[in-house]
């Protein structure tokens, strides 16, 4: 059988069930009553009030004749309660092998053998369901009106006696309480309370107009651990922690405050006259101490961190767009911390995000606008200083100035653009090659492209990238060698290492970049078709201290790679000291501003003419040897 779906609202129809204080109580003498009553009205076996949870139907109260009861509850898939709380109308099932819902539920194949049942919802104060007064019994049944009018009744008295013996609110302000039914509202109602707090009044005082608005806060609290819930344990499960963070949260907040369903795994906070900029932060931190307690629902054990973003109004010019906005803004600055945190929006974060979002829309024109470029910069003979080959480092010229990819990359991976970015740069750098290779007249060099983790995790740019090489044809003497950052070697999927094999196959150099500050694993290393490692500026940087830690670090760190059979190439070379120095410990090949910076096409061209000009005599053993700076042989389809 399947189970039956979830309500609409079952995140607050928990909320509200916590709240009546029935769930898992005492037995109550007077429910009993009512359910004994029930049994009789319906003519059957037995009669009980249902409550239906998560995970489990739970029985406050039963009364029954010749059907004994042998469970406090029963799984949630298997109850007929279930399907009652789907609806505001009363559900009577005469003959249950007749109804495709019941039928092939145990409790009629198997004991107790259910075969009429009768359940009427049981509506609180706010609309919502929160379990069921219901009828069964072993023989086919039937109700007149007349009965389940008199049912109706009977759910009805029965839901004001529930919520009358629910717990009142503890004296002591920080203590855990039960929300009360009117501090819960809807994601509607919120809403319009919010904008009658900020639309000015129709027919204002003329004095008064120029005031202030009063004062309000409003907080956007996202359960940070609702994905991770709901793809482990369902989404029953992760409603039933928003429902209980937003118990916690009305424990907390005052009693004029309100809190609203606002999206999935995130609440709506509207504080009236919160105080000043210290008391709303004592406030979202109260907050995050009681939501942030563990949460156990049976033996379950679940985290329950938030991020909380917190926007105040009292001006005369907010609106509830603008607080909306500015929360939103405080939530997604949360939401960049580890674990439960809280940010208030200011002046200065708006005027950060707006730039931020400037400079984020401009980046995605120059994108789509194909003005982003490449700028090489020339790998060389450490000890000859002769060129071997170039990486391609892309660059964007912005308002007057060329950007180097600190400036713009963190956007583009936040976008997601990284894949376009490197197929872009990859596209530009390949058509490129004929006019650079012009400049050396066959010398065999080496082109290194970056491949972000964007292009190695999204199947459809893996693919792409490999038809764009396989459609290009390398100079004459050039090769090819793909750079990627140490955390890529993580990825130990079957398609990660197919991808890697297509490369080598096509003659492609693999390179391990920034190498030293990442996560690399000497298993992944071996196992993988690695052919040369790039040494971090770091490590490159620290031989000019003098220091005997650095150096016995990196000449540790080149020993293993040589014994390892890797190639290696120094960045950030920058200072003859550091040369020497790699020259002393039998480094070969390096790039750096001590040789050149990264360069326009045209000045990279410049470059190489004069870099190879003494190599370019017909007897130069150099025009047929293979580069050091990579593989010479060029991808399938050269």
């Amino acid at each position: 059988m399947e189970a039956p779906p979830l309500s609409a609202h079952e995140a607050e129809r928990l909320l509200a069930q916590a709240g009546d204080g029935g769930l898992d109580s005492e037995l109550d003498p007077l429910v009993g009553g009512i359910c004994a009553l029930t049994r009789r009205l319906a003519g059957a076996e037995l009669a009980m009030v249902s409550l239906v949870d998560t995970e489990r139907q739970w029985f406050n109260s039963w009364a029954s004749g010749r059907l004994g009861v042998q469970a406090s509850d029963t799984p949630r898939p298997l109850a007929f309660c279930a399907q009652t709380i789907l609806s505001r109308a009363p559900l009577i099932v005469p003959d249950t092998w007749k109804d495709g819902r019941f039928a092939a539920d145990p409790l009629v194949t198997g004991a107790p053998g259910i075969r009429f049942y009768a359940g009427v919802p049981l509506i609180g104060r706010q609309g919502l369901v929160i379990g069921s007064l219901c009828a069964i019994s072993r023989q086919v049944h039937g109700l007149s009106e007349e009965q389940v009018d008199s049912l109706e009744k009977l759910a009805s008295v029965l839901v004001q006696l529930l919520e009358s013996r629910g717990p009142s609110p503890p004296d002591a302000p920080n203590a855990a309480v039960s929300p009360a039914p009117d501090r819960l509202i809807s994601r509607a109602a919120l809403l319009q309370r919010l904008e009658r707090a900020c639309s000015p009044d129709p027919d204002p005082d003329p004095a008064a107009a120029a005031g202030p608005l009063a004062p309000l806060a409003l907080l956007r609290c996202r359960l940070r651990d609702y994905e991770r819930i709901t793809a482990t344990f369902g989404r029953v499960l992760a409603e039933a922690c928003l429902a209980e963070a937003s118990r916690r949260i009305l424990a907390v907040i005052p009693a004029t405050a309100v809190v609203a369903p606002f999206s999935e795994a995130e609440v709506l906070v509207l504080v009236p006259d919160p105080g000043r900029g210290a008391t709303v932060q004592a406030l979202g931190e109260r907050i995050l101490a009681e939501v942030s307690r563990l949460h156990r629902i049976g033996n379950l054990p679940l985290a329950m961190a938030m991020a909380v973003g917190v926007a105040t109004a009292g001006e005369k010019d907010a609106s509830a767009t603008t607080l909306l906005a500015d929360a939103g803004l405080a939530l997604q600055m949360a939401s960049r911390s580890a674990g439960s945190a809280l940010r208030l929006v200011d002046a200065r974060a708006k005027g950060t995000a707006l730039a931020s979002y400037r400079f984020e829309t401009q980046f995605h024109s120059a994108l789509h606008d194909r003005i982003l470029d490449p700028a090489f910069q020339p790998i060389v003979d450490l000890a000859t200083g002769w060129p071997l080959g170039l990486e391609a480092l892309v660059r964007w010229e912005h308002q007057g100035q060329l950007l180097p990819p600190a400036r713009f990359m963190p956007q583009a991976e936040d976008a997601g653009l990284t894949g376009a970015v490197d197929l872009l740069v990859a596209e530009k750098t390949l058509a490129a090659l004929s006019q650079l290779a012009g400049a050396v007249a066959g010398l065999p060099m080496t082109i290194s492209l970056n491949l972000s983790s964007s292009t190695l995790k999204d199947s459809v740019l893996r693919l792409r990238w490999l038809g764009m090489l396989k459609a290009s044809t390398l100079p004459a003497g050039w090769s090819l060698q793909v750079e990627l950052l140490e955390e890529a070697f993580q990825d130990t999927s079957e398609a990660f290492d197919q991808f890697l094999q297509h490369l080598t196959d096509s003659g492609v150099t693999i390179a391990i970049d920034d190498f030293g500050t990442g996560y690399s694993s000497l298993g992944r290393l071996i196992a993988l078709p690695i052919q040369r490692v790039k040494l971090d500026r770091t490590f490159i940087a620290r031989l000019d201290s003098g220091r005997p830690g650095p150096r016995k670090l990196l000449s540790r760190m080149v020993v293993m790679l040589e014994d390892l059979g890797l190639e290696i190439t120094a960045e950030g070379v920058d200072s003859p000291l550091q040369k020497a120095w790699l020259l002393d410990h039998g480094i070969r090949s390096a790039q750096g501003y001590l040789f050149a910076p990264p360069l326009p096409c045209s000045e990279a061209i410049r470059y190489l003419k004069r870099a190879a000009a003494p190599l370019l005599r017909p007897d130069d053993p150099r025009r047929t040897a293979s580069s050091p700076a990579g593989s010479s042989a060029p991808p399938s389809g050269s």
